[in-house]
């Protein structure tokens, strides 16, 4: 199991560009994980991920003196965010994509793509009755933790760029775990219009 895991997170590292992720020790890891992202406390999963991003975003503003708003966790953004981090865990697939299941035979069933015009996060977001102007999406899979997966984030340059992105200013963070134990993360990032 601990050589799949690494192996996944690996892969998914390879996939996303993402440069110099330690693995922590997966048994110290996983005391954190537990510890933040229970079905109980999906806000603080939220919590924490939202508070190590806007600290990038104010270390950021005092070296280039570019104001960014705190982004502010809502409800809404949060919704979205969790759906698609359930829909990856159900799916075992990390996508920036939408799906859906249909049916294949009465005992069985496939994941589709949704169409082109209801597969992205911001028609996730607008579903969840959210009036954007300006939307972005961060995914991930196979990190153990908030501070990992945003240290990822933040050393892959179309991530950090979303994170770093003064125009957002509501975010919705989440985690879930996958039966085989692989952890989906979504990091959704908006304006209201």
């Amino acid at each position: 199991m601990r050589i799949s895991r690494i192996f996944s997170a690996f892969t998914v590292t390879a996939a996303l560009g993402l440069s110099a992720l330690a693995m922590p020790d997966v048994a110290q890891a996983a005391t954190v994980y537990g510890r933040l992202t229970t079905a109980n406390d999906a806000m603080g999963v939220a919590s924490r991920c939202t508070d190590l991003a806007n600290s990038y975003r104010a270390y950021r503003t005092k070296v280039d003196h570019v104001p960014r708003p705190k982004l502010v966790i809502d409800y809404r953004v949060q919704m979205a965010s969790q759906l698609h981090s359930n829909q990856q865990a159900a799916m075992i697939m990390m996508t920036h994509d939408g799906y859906h299941r249909v049916a294949t035979s009465p005992t069985t069933s496939k994941w589709v793509m949704n169409s082109w015009t209801s597969r992205s996060a911001g028609y996730r977001i607008t579903n969840q009755k959210f009036v954007w102007n300006t939307w972005g999406e961060n995914v991930a899979a196979g990190q153990l933790t908030c501070d990992v997966v945003v240290k990822a984030w933040m050393n892959s340059p179309h991530h950090r760029a979303n994170i770093l992105d003064p125009r957002f200013s509501r975010i919705g963070m989440s985690a879930r775990k996958s039966p085989q134990g692989v952890i989906f993360w979504t990091m959704d990032l908006a304006r209201a219009a």
